[in-house]
């Protein structure tokens, strides 16, 4: 009589990424490129005015941070762009359509 034993399959061992600076390098990256006043302030200037300059200044920043932190933490850091990209699209957005709300109808 011969028994198997086998590791319980649990949703928590499904998921469970192997490498774990990938995650931390996600983190990281995308903390360090938006939380900031540049992040927010560019994204509602680019949104407004539809001037870029600002945003464009803060990407070159976070290129050089972001090669620094891939050095460390490996290919996470790349994977940050997908939720910076809809979290400043989303401010640069809003700002966008409440244009109207704070500065009123031009003719």
């Amino acid at each position: 009589m011969t028994v198997l034993l086998t590791r319980p399959t649990t949703p928590e061992s499904l998921i469970h990424v192997q490498d774990e600076t990938f995650t931390e390098g996600l983190i990281s990256a995308f903390l360090l490129c938006c939380i900031g006043s540049m992040t927010i302030v560019g994204c509602i200037e680019e949104g407004i005015s539809g001037n870029r300059e600002l945003l464009l200044i803060k990407s070159l920043l976070d290129v050089l941070s972001g090669i620094l932190l891939a050095t460390s933490f490996g290919v996470g850091v790349i994977f940050a762009i997908i939720p910076m990209s809809i979290y400043q699209g989303s401010i640069t957005l809003l700002a966008g359509s409440a244009q109207s709300f704070f500065f009123g109808e031009y003719d």
